[in-house]
């Protein structure tokens, strides 16, 4: 069976919804957040349930201790939380910002040295 035919929400998407704003989020967020369902030391397995949905997240770190995360590409994960919930998901509605473009103009370059040219001039 397939994740996206499961009913109930994992805990890695629980987790999800609170960074998918972009936005860095505290490790202390995150664990008042979800306090009935996320066990901190499992947080590192979470994530890795994450990257492998496709999630990219970024580690914020003081020394050897994790800060915080952001979440870098929250459009595509939110896609796939809508996928999920067309799926028969339980997940609650969210109030988020309509998402823009990939701000990245596109450049047609056909050689090295235009791009080098375009890039100096910009």
């Amino acid at each position: 069976m397939s994740r996206s035919m499961h009913k109930q929400m994992s805990v890695a998407e629980h987790l999800l919804i609170v960074l998918l704003s972009g936005q860095f989020v505290s490790l202390d967020e995150i664990t008042t957040t979800l306090q009935g369902k996320l066990v901190p030391n499992r947080i590192a397995t979470y994530m890795w349930e994450l990257k492998k949905l496709g999630a990219v997240i970024i580690r914020t770190k003081k020394g050897n201790k994790i800060e915080g995360y952001t979440l870098t590409n929250s459009p595509v994960m939110q896609t796939y939380l809508a996928n999920r919930k067309a799926a028969g998901a339980h997940i609650p509605d969210l109030q988020l910002a309509p998402v823009t473009s990939n701000p990245v103009s596109e450049i047609v370059v056909a050689s090295m040295s235009q791009l080098n040219q375009e890039l100096v001039t910009a």
